[in-house]
């Protein structure tokens, strides 16, 4: 006979595991977002920690509702890097339009190139792509990314708004530091940008 405390651990661990898997299914957009659009972000998120002077993670997830072939443009599942900025992890998952998952793509299958046109030989910067064919409309692509870089005089740019007949279902940035860095900030609005 099982345990009462086993089975209570088994059953918290189980509805913990549950909980925290999304669930992509296409139907679950509400219609205004769907509308006129070529693509949903579900998801765009960016997680920047600054631990010292010459230390930044960044922690990028970006989940993206591809509706017709036009919506290809909006999946941004690319990375730049360099001397001074690593990748540290990146993959991306690729799910149907009832949010089955149907390939997980690992490093191995990006695409790395050059970031600068074959007019220099001479170029450190360079770039990792995610290049996807669908077999079908609609799917949705989770895609994840992490990097360690030294430099820190600025953060990553963050755009919440990718282009036009694109809908954003959720957006965060996140930015932690320690309190003695001395970090310069400067708060701005949109009324501020316009």
């Amino acid at each position: 006979m099982r345990s009462p405390r086993l089975s209570l651990v088994f059953f918290l661990f189980t509805l913990i595991s549950f909980a925290q898997k999304a669930n992509y299914n296409v139907a679950l957009i509400p219609d205004s977002l769907k509308q006129n659009a070529n693509a949903v972000v579900r998801l765009d998120q960016m997680d920047i920690t600054i631990a010292s002077q010459r230390s930044m993670n960044i922690k990028t997830q970006r989940v993206v509702t591809v509706l017709n072939e036009k919506g290809l443009r909006h999946i941004d599942a690319y990375q730049h890097y360099d001397k001074t900025t690593s990748i540290s992890n990146i993959e991306a998952i690729v799910y149907d339009a009832a949010g089955n998952e149907i390939k997980k793509i690992k490093r191995k299958d990006f695409k790395d190139q050059s970031a600068v046109s074959g007019s220099t030989l001479f170029s450190d910067s360079r770039v990792v792509y995610l290049s996807y064919t669908p077999i079908s409309y609609p799917f949705t692509i989770a895609y994840s990314c992490e990097t360690e870089t030294s430099n820190t005089a600025f953060i990553p740019r963050w755009y919440f708004l990718g282009g036009y007949n694109v809908s954003v279902e959720k957006c965060v940035l996140n930015v932690s530091y320690p309190s003695d860095l001395g970090f310069k900030k400067r708060n701005f609005s949109f009324l501020d940008i316009i």
